[in-house]
């Protein structure tokens, strides 16, 4: 009574084959790969979503402050150039003028009302180029806007760039996780053709077919994972 077992009649008796254990084994793999699969993607695409949803906020912040910042500016630089330059020439025709004695009363007037001009250009510049304060009764929002900085706009961008490469990331991410899907579906589905097929030589074929189709899922994943 003490006579070995032999393992294949073991095996037989139990009604388990390697076949069916490689099978089972298949299913159970393709199960929780499955799960993995999916909670990546979802999670890829939720981050893109979100990189791309801040991204477009940033982007409306640029908008908003280059609108409304940039009226201003361009009327403030516009005004002082032209106070700088009706300056220059109220200057410049009083040296001509001055070895003139016959022209110099009419040219020196002229002048030196220009000089005046230029001299009130350069208030009304600084004065309707400034941002409103808050006793000019303009609300809050409108304020901030027309007082944006361009270096704080730089940096808005700066931040809206970083958001994009977020996003292109995790929208690579989803794709890698996309084909590893694939390959799942075709692996599972070679998994059910070798179940079908049964221990026999095509069966065999079909099996590590779907063992390979599954690895190459698995790899996409950790691919997707890391990059």
């Amino acid at each position: 009574m003490a006579a070995s077992l032999d393992i294949e009649a073991v095996t037989e008796a139990s009604g388990q084959t390697p076949f069916d254990r490689w099978l089972a084994m298949l299913v159970g793999a393709a199960a929780i790969l499955a799960a993995l699969l999916a909670t990546l993607q979802v999670d890829a695409g939720m981050q893109e979503e979100r990189a791309l949803h801040m991204a477009s906020r940033l982007s409306v912040r640029v908008f908003e402050g280059t609108a409304g910042g940039s009226p201003r500016f361009a009327f403030q630089i516009n005004g002082l150039q032209l106070a700088t330059s009706l300056a220059i020439s109220a200057t410049a025709a009083q040296i001509a003028v001055l070895n003139d004695p016959e022209t110099l009363d009419a040219i020196q007037g002229r002048a030196e009302a220009d000089a005046k001009a230029a001299e009130r250009l350069f208030v009304i510049a600084q004065t309707m180029g400034s941002v409103p304060s808050e006793s000019s009764g303009v609300d809050e929002a409108t304020r901030k806007l027309a007082g944006a900085d361009p270096g704080d706009l730089a940096d808005v961008a700066l931040a809206q760039n970083r958001e994009m490469e977020v996003a292109d990331r995790h929208g690579e991410r989803g794709n890698r996780t996309l084909y590893g899907l694939s390959l799942l579906a075709l692996g599972a589905v070679l998994v059910g053709l070798a179940a079908v097929l049964g221990r026999g030589v095509p069966g065999r074929v079909v099996i590590v077919a779907a063992t390979l189709a599954l690895v190459a899922a698995g790899a996409w994943g950790v691919a997707a994972l890391l990059g």
